[in-house]
């Protein structure tokens, strides 16, 4: 129960967020690790991914509406394949 976290905003708050869940986690005796972190990102975040991989981002969500504009996914794809 409760195997992933998703979350959004600037990475300053991703990161306040995922300190406050890992003194949840202590206070419960669960193990951090076990929670897998991701981000529900918009195109204005792509820039900053490399960031949120420091703070402790495991997968990126991509959020997008019309009219989808597929060089967001094409920038992603650039970053994933390094």
């Amino acid at each position: 129960y409760g195997d992933a976290w998703n979350t959004f905003g600037p990475v300053e708050n991703w990161s306040k967020k995922n300190e406050i869940l890992n003194d949840w986690c202590e206070k419960v005796g669960r193990d951090p690790s076990a929670i897998e972190r991701t981000l529900c990102a918009g195109v204005e975040d792509i820039p900053n991914l490399d960031a949120f991989v420091e703070a402790g981002v495991q997968h990126v969500i991509l959020m997008s509406s019309p009219p989808y504009d597929f060089s967001a996914l094409e920038q992603i794809l650039a970053i994933a394949e390094g």
